[in-house]
């Protein structure tokens, strides 16, 4: 659909309930929208914005000092977005893009071959 949910995270702040909480809508105007549209990466500062702030509230209320937000692609299909981020303090090095577009791969051959067994189960 047109809306992100909260799933999964972990680190300083988080709190299950309030990710699990978590719906961003799409249409308004956001990271995950910039992220959604574009179908590539953001990384930097998260542009001010209500939606934006919704979604910092949802992920402990830390405002990161950079913030790394991709797609993942699920048989051509933006199916999740993944979002990590520094924290509150300047990361002491630049994140290794390559790296995580590797594990970002691994992660959509992944879904992929769940979402094959579960249809061949049917």
């Amino acid at each position: 659909g047109q809306v992100a949910f909260g799933w999964k995270g972990r680190g300083s702040g988080i709190d299950k309930k309030s990710l699990a909480s978590l719906m961003v809508p799409l249409e308004l105007e956001s990271v995950f929208q910039t992220v959604y549209k574009t179908g590539a990466y953001y990384m930097g500062a998260l542009p001010k914005g209500a939606v934006n702030q919704r979604i910092l509230v949802g992920l402990g209320g830390i405002v990161p000092a950079r913030a790394l937000v991709m797609p993942i692609f699920v048989y051509g299909k933006i199916a999740l977005i993944l979002y990590a981020d520094s924290g509150a303090e300047p990361p002491e090095k630049e994140p290794d893009l390559a790296s995580l577009q590797e594990l970002i791969g691994e992660a959509q051959l992944a879904f992929q071959r769940i979402i094959k067994a579960e249809k061949d189960e049917k």
